[in-house]
């Protein structure tokens, strides 16, 4: 008489204690959503469509959403990037922030104020600055920040561009060569 032993524990589905569960670098529909998002650079919705495509195909259950893929390319992206030596990925390129109503009048030209300023006007018109010492001190820091961040962006646009990878300080050191 043959026992039919099946792992996990007898009578459910219920894997045993002891088994480990694979590795979500190792399942391959966390590499397709991170290769749709970053390679083809498809929208949420397009990656749910997409993936919802082929689990019909493999006879599975069309279950994902937006904040499933997202969520899965959020936690699983930097883990399969790190597996495959991209050391310069960062799934805040590709999430969908939100730019608070501030920085979105910024980065249109309005400033920080209250809105866009009007011909003639001089910035002192529009900001409160009240300078001192700490306040210099804070303004050399942000300086230094925003200068480190900016050849990291200069080297991913690079990238984007020539399809090659670039490190911040070799961008920062060629462009001051040129």
């Amino acid at each position: 008489m043959a026992l039919n032993l099946t792992p996990g524990i007898a009578g459910t589905s219920i894997p045993h204690p002891r088994e480990r569960r694979p590795m979500p670098e190792d399942d391959p529909e966390n590499h397709l959503i991170k290769h749709l998002r970053v390679v083809k650079r498809m929208s949420w919705n397009g990656i749910v469509r997409h993936m919802n495509h082929e689990r019909i195909k493999a006879g599975k259950e069309p279950s994902f959403t937006e904040a499933a893929v997202y969520g899965r390319f959020v936690r699983n992206g930097p883990r399969i990037a790190a597996r495959e030596g991209d050391t310069d990925f960062d799934p805040r390129d590709y999430m969908h922030l939100r730019v608070k109503e501030k920085e979105r009048r910024f980065l249109t030209g309005g400033g920080w104020g209250r809105g866009k300023m009007k011909d003639g006007e001089a910035e002192g018109d529009t900001f409160q600055e009240k300078w001192n010492a700490r306040m210099d001190e804070i303004l050399v820091e942000a300086y230094g920040e925003v200068t480190e961040e900016l050849w990291v962006i200069v080297a991913r646009r690079l990238a984007d561009k020539t399809g090659m990878r670039f490190s911040a300080e070799g961008v920062a050191k060629r462009f001051h060569q040129i």
